[in-house]
């Protein structure tokens, strides 16, 4: 099990490092991921 060989150490680490974030890293990608998908939409054809 990886909890007991030290291998959860770092996920554990960086899950809480997100969700201690308050949302902003949450937020920032979602913001990215918007921003890519507007951009791809404005340059495709019409009906695509």
């Amino acid at each position: 099990m990886p909890e007991f060989d030290g291998q959860a150490e770092w996920p554990q680490r960086s899950c809480e490092w997100v969700t201690g974030s308050g949302g902003e890293f949450v937020n920032r990608a979602a913001n990215a991921i918007m921003k890519a998908i507007q951009e791809h939409a404005a340059g495709a054809p019409e009906g695509g």
